[in-house]
């Protein structure tokens, strides 16, 4: 693999494109200043799906980001 197929890659590209972790946490944080009412839903949620163990992305469940922006949006 050359160095120019890993600068011209489309996952590269998306990498890129990739949010950083704060601008997740600023997301999140004015989706709940926004929704209040998203936090109790969400903490509703979460020891739904934690029951369930459905609360870790990487096993195919959601996420606690995931889970916010569905509930805001």
């Amino acid at each position: 693999m050359g160095g120019t197929y890993w600068s011209d890659s489309p996952l590269r590209r998306s990498l890129s494109k990739t949010p950083s972790a704060r601008s997740n946490i600023l997301c999140v944080r004015e989706l709940t200043q926004q929704f209040p009412a998203s936090v109790p839903l969400a903490l509703v949620l979460k020891k739904f799906l934690a029951d369930r163990s459905l609360d870790h992305a990487y096993s195919g469940g959601l996420s606690s980001y995931c889970l916010v922006t569905y509930i805001a949006i």
